[in-house]
């Protein structure tokens, strides 16, 4: 009886614990959920957060091009907000609210996303609220005019033979270390509210207002998180027109476009791609655009705009080239210079955004 005494004992024992334990099982379980989710909850606000962030800083960033311009700064953020937010597929469906202030120079993100809880916590409460907010402002300095990224080459910036560049409210930065990164000659003046050089500078001093400093720190590209266009599908192929009167659409120009003879040509809004060819305007032709961006992509993209041509052109004000009115692929190949020759280019309205280009404007004396 001793021995069943035992026996019943150890069972009684062993019933208890496991009553007790099927009474704690629930709650070993919704700790144990809880535990999961707050990691999950927490992950999930970080990175909200960091998203929130980096729009923030991209729509500021904005700023440093135009102070003015509060709707380009607004769509930046909006545009990265919502790049960021697809390429995490754990936050879809996560919404931001952009606030600008232009007089302030800062964008304000508020950003939200409902967290679905993935254990027991969901059948207390689905779905938990994040919310965050970030706030960037750009403050000191003017407008970039200018910003040379090449770091070695001298003459990243060269203004020569009479020519002026003219920005009263706006700086020019060379990033390049050589002593003469920086040049102005020949007559030729540069004006601007700030001019400053990481390495040297060269020519009279009547050539700059204000004198340039140096040994500048080198500025960052204030483009370099923008998403390139995207190119589908050609939509035309060696297209050349001559003595043509009439509209362009947005589209993908295989093999480049061609404007020649007395040709009057009007672009519709919306983004022109320039593929594997150049983007010439000849003769005595004539073009113009609202709301146009041109973006060049593939081997030997480049722009050209002979002696007697008229231009008239302004950049979109959204979507992925907002106020960029030339841009010309990180990743094209061949020589990609881009130049002006003509007196009648009346507006130019946008950025040219040529990370690994250069730039050459050369007008005469003529106006005939």
């Amino acid at each position: 009886m001793k021995l069943a005494f035992r026996l019943d004992g150890r069972g009684g024992e062993n019933g208890n614990v496991a009553l007790a334990f099927g009474l704690l099982l629930p709650v070993l379980l919704a700790a144990g959920g809880a535990a999961v989710d707050a990691a999950l909850f927490a992950a999930a606000r970080q990175q909200l957060q960091e998203i929130s962030d980096a729009a923030a800083l991209a729509g500021g960033r904005e700023f440093l091009l135009n102070k003015s311009q509060s709707n380009f700064a607004r769509e930046r953020a909006e545009t990265v907000f919502s790049k960021l937010i697809a390429a995490d597929p754990k936050l879809a469906g996560a919404k931001a609210s952009i606030a600008v202030e232009a007089r302030e120079r800062s964008v304000r993100v508020n950003a939200s996303y409902g967290y679905q809880p993935t254990l027991l916590v969901a059948l207390f409460k689905s779905p938990i609220m994040i919310d965050v907010s970030s706030t960037a402002q750009v403050s000191g300095g003017a407008n970039i005019c200018v910003i040379a990224l090449n770091q070695d080459d001298g003459g990243a910036v060269k203004l020569d033979d009479q020519s002026f560049l003219r920005g009263t409210d706006c700086a020019v930065f060379s990033n390049s270390v050589d002593p003469h990164g920086l040049i102005v000659d020949g007559g030729a003046q540069l004006r601007s509210a700030f001019t400053c050089s990481s390495g040297g500078f060269y020519g009279a001093a009547s050539g700059f207002d204000p004198p340039p400093l140096t040994d500048c720190p080198r500025r960052e590209d204030p483009l370099s998180s923008f998403v390139e266009p995207g190119v589908g599908a050609c939509t035309h192929a060696d297209l050349s027109l001559l003595d043509f009167s009439g509209r362009l659409s947005p589209g993908v120009y295989c093999g480049g476009l061609v404007i020649d003879g007395q040709s009057l040509v009007t672009f519709d809004p919306g983004i022109y791609v320039i593929k594997n060819g150049e983007f010439q305007v000849k003769d005595r032709s004539r073009i113009s655009g609202e709301g146009v961006g041109f973006f060049f992509v593939g081997e030997g993209s480049r722009l050209m705009f002979e002696d007697r041509v008229s231009v008239s052109l302004s950049a979109p004000e959204s979507g992925p080239m907002a106020g960029i009115l030339f841009w010309r692929s990180r990743h094209a190949t061949g020589a990609g210079v881009f130049e002006v020759k003509s007196n009648f280019v009346d507006r130019l309205v946008g950025t040219i955004y040529l990370p690994n280009d250069a730039f050459y404007v050369s007008v005469t004396a003529e106006a005939t």
